[in-house]
């Protein structure tokens, strides 16, 4: 069902209800934040070939046993086997009840890598809602894909832009980012 004609002309190649635009730690919370909230099909669409974005910068990680990634790798692991690898990286010494929420309860998102978005789709070229967007893939392949409910844009933090950097020290006004 389509509620606009100009959505209703664009061969779509997947709906989702969220969209996410970036895998820094915004991108992320945003669709752990969008499942959270009830949505049942949301996407992150991240640029470089791994997730991180700025956040990446910050050090640190967060481990997740996801059963497409194991899979896709091959290798043997679950929640539980997480669980259990974590407190005895801790001697013991970790909450079951906090480690078990944090290795049961992680989302399953999948980050479509390599994934540039190159045009935000909206009913009219300037104006109206947002319906999805255009995206090119590493080898050249365009996809349009649809959201339902939402698109989150989450790409390029702060450090992204070198004026605004600038304002706050000089010497960060030429860093680069992702």
């Amino acid at each position: 069902f389509f509620s606009t004609a100009a959505e209703a002309a664009i061969k779509w190649d997947e709906t989702y209800n969220v969209i996410v635009i970036g895998a820094g730690g915004a991108g992320l919370s945003a669709a752990v934040s969008a499942k959270e909230a009830g949505a049942k099909k949301v996407v992150v669409l991240e640029k470089m070939m791994f997730a991180g974005g700025n956040t990446i910068r910050a050090g640190g990680g967060f481990n997740a046993a996801i059963k497409a990634d194991y899979e896709k790798a091959g290798i043997t692991d679950s929640p539980k086997l997480h669980a259990e690898q974590t407190l005895a990286a801790g001697d013991g010494r970790g909450d079951p009840v906090l480690v078990h929420q944090l290795t049961e309860k992680a989302p399953d998102i999948p980050i479509l890598y390599n994934t540039r978005v190159v045009e935000i789709i909206r009913e009219h070229q300037l104006s109206g809602r947002v319906l999805g967007v255009k995206v090119e893939q590493k080898g050249g392949k365009t996809l349009y894909l649809r959201a339902t409910n939402a698109v989150v844009a989450a790409a390029g933090g702060f450090a992204a832009n070198d004026r605004l950097t600038a304002i706050s020290d000089p010497r960060m006004g030429q860093l680069g980012t992702t």
